[in-house]
C-alpha cells in the first residue's frame, strides 16, 4: 500500500545536494540555499537559517545541478512556496527549464 506522502506527490524526488538561488518575485534579493531534494515539478531547499517567505509567495528559482544529474530535472523554475519549516522551503514549479544548466539558450 502506498504511503500517504507518495499520494500526494506529482513526481518522483531525487536527493540532490546542489547549490540554488531562491528568488522572490516580491524583492529583488536572492536567498541562497541548498537543494535537498528535486522533481520536476518541484523542490525542497534547505537555507541554512529562518526565511521570511510564507507559502503562496511567487517565486523563481535557480539551480545549480550538476552534469550528471537527470536531465528531467528542471535548472530553472517558476512557482510559489508551498511550505516553510524552519530553515526549509519547498517550492512547487508551474514552470520550468529544464536540462543542464550550462546549456545557454540559443537566440536568433
Amino acid at each position: 500500500m502506498p504511503s500517504a506522502n507518495s499520494d500526494r506527490r506529482r513526481a518522483p524526488r531525487h536527493p540532490l545536494q546542489a547549490a540554488s538561488i531562491l528568488h522572490p518575485l516580491n524583492d529583488s534579493s536572492g536567498l541562497p540555499a541548498t537543494t535537498v531534494n528535486v522533481s520536476s515539478s518541484g523542490v525542497l531547499l534547505n537555507h541554512g537559517t529562518e526565511i521570511s517567505s510564507h507559502p503562496g509567495d511567487d517565486v523563481a528559482c535557480e539551480l545549480q545541478l550538476p552534469p550528471s544529474a537527470d536531465p528531467d530535472l528542471p535548472c530553472w523554475g517558476i512557482g510559489r512556496i508551498v511550505r516553510v519549516e524552519g530553515s526549509q522551503s519547498a517550492v512547487q514549479f508551474d514552470a520550468g527549464l529544464y536540462g543542464p544548466a550550462n546549456d545557454e539558450p540559443q537566440h536568433g
